[in-house]
């Protein structure tokens, strides 16, 4: 009952579709321009696509350092935390973050576990972003292999007003209740510089720490002596440090970009189990413990160029280079001196990839019709080593690569009435060829009605742990399978909009979203064999489809906005030839209300978000699959942002977490039906406190 006050008031706020406008009182209002999945520029009542943008004023109002702060709000999209490991993934429509894209100005982002999907969100630093763009649904044609679910497209800023832009900021937030200055909690430190000496040139430069100093909770930290399973962290401590740079030279036919960015992340690790030994050396008896220390290395660096030819078709040419490494080193801390005997670090997993597309549109000068066709490469370079036990226990280095082009057109046969046809093949140097396709339309109807519809399949390429992973010892046998073959998936998306405009500067839109996906030939690990051991391999075995209803509504008058959405996710699974699931419902509702006070240059936004309970299947050690639940829960954040000084200073307060939630309890009962289980999934870490300094020099 906890959210049928939100649905009850939704429905108020949907009446505004059949309500009378006040179409002499409209009042006109600026348009977001977006540039994903789009020929040239759009507006968003003109894009082909359903494009949600998330812009610099809510990233300044949320105070999101990553990914992962800002979009834990987002109404289909949901953020997975994994404490143990220190990340944060994402999951959308019940798919996990291998179906989902992420990229930063059209490249995709690499980490070690795919190019651009299953992406850690607390890697994805957001300083020097002009804004946000997510697409739903099958974006397979235009941005290649596992765009499956969508794509987030992470915009960088490339101008500025001033001639000079210096901007340093200064973030101090607690984790759950645990804070000192340096020592707990989480601290944040920025500085951007930006130049733009004439008309042409344009240069910018972002540093970036974000250092997370982890979370006890019950444990004990480090220097905890005793080997009760309670020394370390629950969440674990880990140091990032963000460096980019990019530079624009722009005149009315072209433009060249080039970027660099540097990524380094320390997670450290503390053993649980303290060892006591003599030590003849000094005649006396130590304590001490195996820990770990994990080093992350991200480099990119991406070459753009967009241009006009003499007869005004545009052209793009992007090459991207980017290498992520990662390397351990083992030490031996002393518990009674405090010291550490270290090993050198040694590389254990790295990811080398290069990526180039070029496209080129508007060959023909016609306002009914227009087309486009691009090439695109992508190549992995991977490597896992025998160091890192969690993933294999030999050395494994393998390539792939693919090159695929693509084509579509768009068909304008009136101003309201727009289609846009698209094929891709890619050429697969590990797999079968594939050939994907998807039709797109959009009609911009009367009063204001906007009906945008996505048909496409799209595939998804198995990953280098599914193709290669070697995991075998006393204890365990898992394996991957170089004979996998891509998931393949076919999806259909609707989206309804409506604007209404009011008395008063008061404007309602309302947004209706009918979705479904396929996905066949889907990879998972199950068994392999019992005898004469228990084994289990990657196999393509099961298949998934997922429906989808939504409805989202902001309604914004002056400086008063609210939004308020539902979302109704249903996912089935054929978990193997013999076993069918039936759907599995999850209710989202997610709410938000802000207020804008200009004469004290004030905003104050609060956030709301009810996650309902969902449903999944494990696989028990006899290979039978168990149902699980995870329990409901909720999530809501508060800000207060406010300027001084003509806004060269700004200060934001905010609690997040409101609920303070911390473990939320996954149960399953056995087949027998005679016992249940309960675990619990840690969601976060509490409720947490954060002040936020910036202060801007604007310099003409």
């Amino acid at each position: 009952m906890r959210y049928v006050f939100s649905v009850l008031l939704m429905a108020l706020l949907s009446t505004g579709i059949c309500a009378q406008e006040a179409d002499s009182l409209k009042t006109e209002h600026i348009e977001e321009v977006v540039i994903t999945a789009q020929y040239n520029k759009q507006s968003v009542k003109k894009s082909i696509f359903d494009v949600t943008v998330i812009n610099q004023k809510t990233i300044a109002q949320n105070a999101a350092n990553n990914l992962a702060d800002l979009l834990n709000q987002n109404l289909n999209l949901s953020i997975v935390p994994n404490t143990k490991a220190g990340k944060s993934k994402i999951s959308l429509f019940g798919l996990d973050g291998q179906y989902f894209k992420i990229l930063r100005d059209g490249v995709p982002v690499v980490s070690e576990d795919g190019f651009g999907n299953n992406i850690d969100l607390t890697q994805i630093n957001l300083d020097n972003v002009a804004q946000i763009e997510i697409v739903e649904g099958s974006m397979g044609v235009q941005y290649g292999a596992n765009a499956v679910s969508g794509i987030i497209n992470i915009i960088s800023k490339n101008k500025t007003s001033y001639r000079w832009n210096i901007n340093t900021s200064l973030q101090e937030e607690s984790v759950g209740n645990e804070y000192e200055w340096w020592a707990k909690g989480r601290h944040i430190q920025n500085i951007g510089i930006s130049h733009s000496p004439n008309k042409h040139w344009f240069f910018n430069l972002n540093v970036d720490r974000n250092h997370f100093t982890g979370y006890l909770n019950n444990n004990k930290g480090k220097n905890y002596s005793y080997s009760d399973g309670l020394r370390g962290y629950e969440w674990l401590p880990k140091e990032q440090l963000n460096t980019k740079f990019n530079a624009r030279y722009k005149t009315d036919n072209i433009s060249f970009t080039y970027k660099f960015a540097v990524f380094k992340e320390l997670l450290n690790q503390y053993n649980q189990t303290v060892i006591t030994s003599y030590n003849p050396n000094t005649n006396s008896y130590e304590k001490n413990a195996d820990d770990t220390d994990y080093l992350s290395h991200r480099i990119a660096q991406d070459v753009l160029i967009n241009g006009k030819t003499k007869q005004q078709a545009n052209y793009t040419v992007q090459i991207a280079h980017q290498k992520q490494t990662k390397k351990l080193r083992s030490s031996v801390y002393n518990l009674y001196t405090r010291t550490r005997a270290l090993t050198a670090y040694q590389e254990y997993l790295s990811r080398n990839t290069l990526f180039a597309k070029s496209t080129i549109n508007n060959l023909v000068h016609n306002k009914t019709y227009n087309y486009e066709i691009g090439l695109e490469y992508n190549y992995q370079d991977g490597f896992g080593s025998a160091l890192a036990s969690v993933i294999n226990t030999r050395d494994i280095s393998k390539k792939m690569s693919n090159i695929d082009g693509f084509a579509s057109a768009e068909y304008r046969p009136n101003s309201k009435l727009f289609f846009r046809p698209g094929l891709r093949y890619s050429i697969q140097d590990n797999f079968k060829n594939q050939l994907i396709y998807a039709l797109s339309t959009r009609y911009l109807m009367k009063n204001n009605f906007e009906l945008r519809t996505i048909i496409g399949s799209s595939f998804r390429t198995p990953n280098f742990d599914e193709l290669y992973t070697y995991f075998v010892d006393a204890n365990h046998n898992v394996q991957g399978n170089e004979n996998l073959i891509p998931e393949t998936s076919f999806s259909f998306f609707t989206h309804l909009k409506k604007n209404s405009y009011f008395q008063n500067n008061t404007k309602l839109t309302n947004k209706l979203k009918l979705g479904y996906i396929n996905v066949n030939d889907k990879i998972d690990l199950a068994i392999a064999s019992t005898s004469p051991s228990l084994s289990y391999k990657y196999f393509n075995i099961y298949q998934s489809k997922s429906i989808i209803l939504s409805l989202d509504n902001n309604y914004n008058k002056n400086n008063f906005n609210m939004q308020l959405g539902f979302s109704l996710i249903g996912l089935k699974e054929s978990l193997n030839e013999q076993m069918q699931s039936d759907y599995n419902y999850n209710i989202i509702i997610n709410s938000s209300l802000s207020y804008s006070i200009p004469k004290v240059n004030t905003t104050m936004a609060l956030s709301y978000k009810y996650n309902g309970k969902q449903y999944n299947y494990v696989e028990d050690s006899d290979g039978n699959y168990i149902k699980s639940t995870l329990a409901s829960y909720s999530w809501s954040d508060a800000t207060i942002k406010k300027s001084f000084f003509n806004n060269k200073l700004e200060g934001t307060v905010g609690v997040r977490n409101l609920f303070d939630v911390t473990n939320i309890t996954n149960s399953f009962q056995e087949q027998a039906g005679t016992h249940s289980q309960n675990s619990n999934i840690n969601m976060g870490y509490g409720r947490s406190y954060f002040i936020k300094l910036q202060y801007n020099l604007n310099l003409k």
